[in-house]
């Protein structure tokens, strides 16, 4: 049985894995827990005054005596970097079966006997001590470790064939024969791992073993032909696929890693024994080839994907093995599909939006969108020339920037300009209202964290927690003031975190002191970065994407820029939040206070 310890839900998790095919299922049951039943919905700040809830299990293990040992950090609230118990208070508990006086036992690891009792252990450091000192008296104690495969316990017998594989020639035979013989298929994946790990692949022990009736055992098989070339396993691999079941989802995974790197040779070869027809080919053949996607089944995954016979959810995977193949000819496939107005139309589209922006960027001549609006134009250039002209009367510098704060190329250049540090503090100061209060929205939200307001009033989130709220109001302001960026439910747009369930992850406090100081901690993911290109045109937004060709940003009109990185002359995380402070959306404490209550009932 696995352990697992899920504080939030104050409860042991113990997962049974059963073998299922060439993999397991794990059924899950609450071993051990506080409260009638554990569940996902609870509130981690929740203070209900339950105190079955504060047992908060943060670790669990199984000691030398047998026993489960659990340690209790015991608190009401589980996250949130907060803690209410004053005290501090912990345990350590540890479970026995009832009735049962579990001790933990004296072993004598220079003896023989002790040696293989501590092979027998349920604690992992002290059973792999009993390995060691046990592999290191070789082949003298083949008997006595034969002896344990006759155990009741699968796991001691598993311990043992480990073992016997590494005591020479003797014992690697003996491991051989579990291999050829044992009753329990999980004995025999056991046995050819232990063989598998001992070096060089033995392609007559793989011939066997693929022959095996479990698929477990065949799965195994597959993985280790990852590293061996096609042409010594290729027939090795015609028994593997002869037996697959196209539903098994892990024996599929492990004929594609077995098959890795030699996905072309494996494509050519069975379609010379299913034929090139992929409408003739079997369901395991049509998995198979989605699962390898090579470059040279492309016009067939197409075909596939066209088939109207087939269901969709199939025929969407072929479209989804296409994405992932990195030639030119699956983006024409691609661009084919896109043409057609049903759900493969659509989604082909989604992929080639997605594509362009990383591996398929090189691969096509994609039309360029038009950035006309951030186009540097000559005034623009004048000025930013005036501007950064040290020799140049600080007073006709400020001008040149008020003209650069005009134009929406111009705003963005001075917020780029201002984050590498090449502004003087007078020139900062004598646009900052400027940029904070600047029509264009974009540039606003830039501009905070960037520029600062003067005379900014402060808030004090003791106070403003003080006032009753009006939740009413608080979904008026909600409305008005946030929905633009943020999302409830289906209203509201999805430029910054949806917050339909943010009355579960902030106490009134938490949820105040983001109101107030958005910039003080941004969520993952949401932190804004500045690019300037080569010819001095600036781009912000979310990084959604990043690699070898490309960067892609998320702007807050939630539309992409695909920006090539032979482009780019800077980048810049700005450490300001793209949510507005509560000046600039024309907050006070009691519409703060309104919109918290608001915002503290969505749970």
């Amino acid at each position: 049985m696995l352990l697992s310890a899920d504080a939030g839900r104050n409860v042991i998790f113990g997962y049974q894995p059963a073998m299922k095919g060439a993999g397991y299922q794990f059924k899950r049951k609450d071993l051990i827990s506080s409260i009638a039943e554990s569940t996902e919905k609870y509130v981690w700040n929740d203070l209900d005054g339950d105190t079955r809830k504060w047992f908060r299990p943060s670790d669990v293990t199984v000691g030398t005596d047998g026993a489960i040992y659990i340690a209790d950090w015991y608190d009401p609230v589980v996250g949130g970097h907060q803690m209410h118990d004053s005290v501090g208070y912990g345990r350590i508990y540890r479970i026995t079966p009832v009735g049962q006086n579990l001790t933990a036992p004296y072993l004598d690891l220079t003896t023989l006997e002790g040696q293989l009792d501590a092979l027998k252990s349920p604690a992992i450091n002290v059973r792999m001590t009993g390995f060691e000192k046990l592999k290191a008296r070789g082949a003298d104690i083949i008997n006595e470790i034969m002896d344990l495969l006759q155990q009741p316990n699968p796991f001691v017998q598993a311990r043992a064939v480990w073992l016997l594989s590494q005591l020479g020639p003797e014992g690697i035979s003996e491991v051989k024969q579990v291999l050829a013989g044992a009753s329990d298929p999980s004995l025999r994946v056991t046995a050819y791992r232990a063989l598998n790990s001992l070096g060089k692949t033995d392609l007559n022990l793989a011939i066997l073993a693929a022959k095996d009736p479990s698929p477990a055992v065949r799965r195994e098989v597959a993985i280790s032909m990852r590293k061996v070339p096609f042409e010594d396993c290729r027939e090795i691999f015609s028994l593997l696929v002869k037996e697959s079941n196209h539903q098994d989802r892990y024996y599929l995974e492990a004929l594609g890693i077995g098959l890795q790197g030699k996905e072309s040779e494996a494509f050519t070869y069975f379609t010379e024994h299913q034929g090139t027809d992929p409408l003739q080919w079997s369901p395991a053949m049509r998995r198979l080839v989605w699962r390898l996607h090579p470059p040279e089944a492309i016009a067939a995954l197409q075909t596939l994907a066209t088939t109207a016979a087939l269901p969709l959810s199939e025929r969407l995977g072929f479209l989804t093995a296409l994405g992932f193949i990195n030639q030119t000819q699956a983006v024409q496939a691609m661009f084919d599909l896109s043409a057609r107005s049903d759900s493969i139309g659509h989604m082909a589209q989604w992929w080639l939006d997605f594509r362009r922006s990383n591996d398929w960027l090189s691969l096509w001549d994609w039309p360029v969108p038009s950035l006309d609006q951030t186009t540097l134009s000559q005034d623009v250039a004048s000025w930013q020339a005036t501007l950064l002209n040290g020799s140049e009367p600080l007073e006709d510098r400020k001008e040149a920037a008020l003209l650069m704060t005009g134009e929406i190329s111009g705003a963005r250049l001075l917020i780029s300009l201002a984050t590498e540090g090449k502004l003087p503090e007078a020139v900062i100061a004598a646009i900052s209202l400027s940029m904070l209060n600047h029509t264009n929205k974009e540039v606003r939200n830039m501009a905070y964290g960037v520029f600062e307001r003067p005379n900014s009033p402060g808030f004090s989130i003791t106070y403003i927690a003080s006032l009753t709220g009006n939740i009413d109001h608080g979904k008026s302001l909600f409305d008005v003031k946030c929905s633009s960026c943020h999302r409830i439910e289906e209203k509201g747009q999805n430029i910054g975190p949806n917050l339909s369930v943010i009355g579960k992850k902030f106490d009134k406090f938490g949820l105040l002191d983001a109101l107030v100081n958005p910039s003080a901690s941004i969520g993952f993911g949401y932190q804004q970065t500045l690019i300037k290109t080569n010819d001095d045109q600036v781009f912000s937004g979310f990084v959604i994407s990043r690699n070898k060709m490309a960067i892609v940003l998320r702007d807050i009109a939630d539309q992409r820029q695909v920006i090539p990185l032979e482009k780019i002359s800077s980048e810049h995380t700005l450490q300001s939040s793209i949510m507005p402070d509560p000046v600039s959306l024309g907050l006070d404490e009691q519409t703060l206070a309104d919109l918290a209550a608001y915002l503290l009932t969505l749970n």
